[in-house]
């Protein structure tokens, strides 16, 4: 996180904060996704889903989090965007 900040970037979890309605309730899908694969490298499988608000609606958010492996892919980390995907269109 220090070396995002230091870029002047935001982490994942920070940017999906700031895209959210202030105060709406975040539910993070998929957190322990990988959890004990890849020699604990991979937490999350490098990206952030889950479902919020903005602008009052409800939405399923999607976000690379570069500071898993400077944003590796792994197979799990699109099935989980595959499910956040299913998740959106129900």
């Amino acid at each position: 996180m220090r070396r995002q900040h230091e870029q002047g970037k935001l982490t994942a979890r920070e940017r999906v904060a700031a895209l959210l309605d202030q105060g709406a309730e975040w539910f993070e899908v998929g957190l322990l996704v990988a959890w004990d694969q890849y020699e604990g490298q991979a937490p999350a499988a490098g990206v952030v889903t889950g479902m919020g608000r903005i602008a009052g609606r409800p939405v399923v958010v999607v976000a690379n989090d570069a500071t898993v492996k400077a944003g590796s892919w792994w197979p799990e980390t699109i099935r989980k965007m595959l499910r956040a995907q299913e998740i959106a269109m129900r």
